[in-house]
């Protein structure tokens, strides 16, 4: 790796593990890890984090579909206001 000003070929990862600035942690698991490669490890291997992999994803999508509902209500009153359809909002 290419340095400036001589300093340390150091990647900014190990600077922070040296620094003990920053403490690397599974945010899903709340799991602390001694590097690095054991993170990869636990997201690649637990059983657990797979789960709660999914768990996540499973309520990021509920909450972009409440997003998009809301939208498009949003738009339909919008259009019903100006007069750009004639629907009965009730039905939605």
């Amino acid at each position: 790796m290419v340095t400036q000003g001589g300093g340390s070929d150091r990647s900014p990862y190990e600077e922070e593990e040296t620094a003990r600035s920053r403490k690397i942690v599974c945010l899903l698991c709340h799991r602390q890890f001694p590097n690095k490669e054991a993170l990869l490890r636990h997201q690649q291997l637990s059983d657990l984090h797979k789960v709660r992999v999914g768990k996540q994803q499973a309520l990021n999508l509920q909450v972009a579909m409440n997003i998009l509902g809301a939208a498009i209500c949003s738009v339909l009153k919008a259009l019903v206001h100006n007069g750009k359809v004639d629907i009965d909002l009730e039905v939605y």
